[in-house]
């Protein structure tokens, strides 16, 4: 109608950012969005280089892949997120999520992005141990889903949709997610054993959370348009 404003939904919606390779941690970057300050061990940005929040009944987190030092990585940041999950009453607060920049799982090709060994090797098995369900990334400009994976490169049982398996309230795997359709020219998406879905669209995604159960969908964000969707039940 006109009327709207970015301005009126950013002082209602709060950003919570990832730092990537176009961000590096500059003054610009931290200026503009205010995320949780509560430095750790061996963290840059007065707390915001990695962090984690609850809302609801989900916990996330926030790590940076776009280190200044090679070491963080697999040292200070590893600790810091080995502590964290591990203090996540799951009983309480049953989901997961992880967000960073570089994904650990894609293929592609037309200068697309090689997934990020190196945070894959220092993090995965730390997803695998506390049964993080979704892990959020961008780096490459198109839309893809994998299939669960649990352990280096090994895709986990699912059902048809590609949700994982439940035994107990124990996804069998990680869903990972490269969500990067937006604000560069696209890439070409690839087909690999660990990718369920994969298109080149501008996109956006959803999750609704009701208790235990939970709906991904994700859009055409161009037309609104439903290009990918799963709901399962721990």
């Amino acid at each position: 109608d006109g009327t709207f404003a970015v301005q009126d939904f950013l002082s209602h919606h709060p950003l919570m950012m990832s730092n990537g390779n176009h961000d590096l941690l500059t003054v610009n970057y931290l200026a503009q969005f205010a995320m949780p300050q509560e430095a750790s061990t061996g963290e840059l940005a007065d707390g915001e280089e990695w962090y984690s929040f609850d809302y609801a009944n989900a916990h996330f987190v926030v790590l940076n892949d776009t280190v200044t030092s090679a070491g963080t990585i697999a040292g200070a940041e590893a600790t810091w997120l080995e502590a964290d999950l591990s203090a996540v009453d799951r009983a309480t607060t049953p989901w997961i999520f992880v967000v960073h920049h570089q994904t650990l799982y894609t293929c592609g090709t037309g200068g697309a992005h090689a997934p990020d060994t190196t945070a894959r090797t220092a993090w995965q098995p730390i997803f695998d141990a506390h049964h993080v369900d979704f892990v959020l990334a961008g780096h490459n400009h198109f839309y893809q889903r994998s299939y669960p994976i649990n352990g280096i490169s090994t895709v986990a049982a699912h059902d048809a949709s590609g949700a994982p398996t439940i035994t107990g309230h124990t996804p069998s795997g990680t869903i990972y997610v490269v969500a990067g359709g937006a604000g560069a020219p696209f890439y070409t998406p690839g087909t690999c054993p660990e990718i369920q879905v994969s298109q080149m669209v501008r996109n956006y995604m959803t999750f609704e959370i009701t208790g235990s159960t939970i709906t991904m969908t994700t859009h055409d964000g161009l037309t609104d348009a439903v290009i990918d969707t799963m709901t399962y039940t721990k």
